[in-house]
């Protein structure tokens, strides 16, 4: 399915792409599962994360992604978020969370998400992400880009990076999406083109 009135240029229902066939990210259908991953090498999976780099469980042994940030864990094979593909070299982070808030004692899921007071690490922290994928993606390793099945890089029930409770936040995150199309798909798209909603998957390990 695809919207042509929105001229969306990111995700396309389930795993199809436009009827131009030229969008070469799409959404997945299912859950992550680390050995699918794993198995489809060409493929690069773009996952969500948190600045301490962990979800707890099994540590990470190798890969670009321990040479960057250092030893986080994935949690186990059965991480029901999409940190699940933490710590392999054809998965790359978006850092929808600030905290993995197991990490800290006392700290709450609420207390571990950005806020708009969060602006400025914030945005050091999604360039860098973004750069990174966008380096992975001219390195001409992969052949197309999945994100995962869920209710959004936005206003997911653990990320909540919404237009109510952190606006700046929000249009920062958006306005980084749309660049990261445009620089995968060879295209142009402005802003003001785009349906809010054109990216989706479960937010924040």
């Amino acid at each position: 399915m695809t919207d042509n009135k929105l001229n969306n240029p990111v995700v396309v229902e389930n795993t199809e792409v436009q009827s131009d066939n030229k969008n070469k990210i799409s959404r997945s259908i299912s859950r992550y599962n680390r050995q699918e991953a794993i198995n489809n090498p060409r493929t690069l999976y773009i996952f969500t994360d948190n600045t301490d780099r962990t979800s707890g469980g099994k540590v990470i042994s190798d890969g670009w992604y321990k040479t960057k940030y250092g030893n986080g864990g994935f949690g186990s094979e059965n991480n029901p978020t999409t940190a699940v593909l933490r710590g392999l070299n054809n998965a790359a982070p978006i850092s929808t969370m600030k905290y993995f808030y197991r990490k800290h004692p006392n700290m709450s899921v609420n207390q571990a998400r950005w806020t708009d007071n969060d602006f400025a690490i914030f945005k050091e922290t999604i360039d860098d992400e973004i750069e990174d994928i966008k380096f992975l993606w001219d390195s001409g390793d992969f052949d197309n880009i999945t994100i995962p099945s869920g209710d959004g890089f936005f206003n997911s029930k653990i990320a909540n990076i919404s237009k109510q409770r952190t606006p700046k936040l929000y249009e920062y995150l958006r306005s980084k999406l749309i660049e990261l199309n445009n620089h995968i798909n060879n295209e142009n798209i402005p802003a003001k083109n785009v349906s809010s909603t054109y990216i989706n998957h479960s937010g924040g390990a």
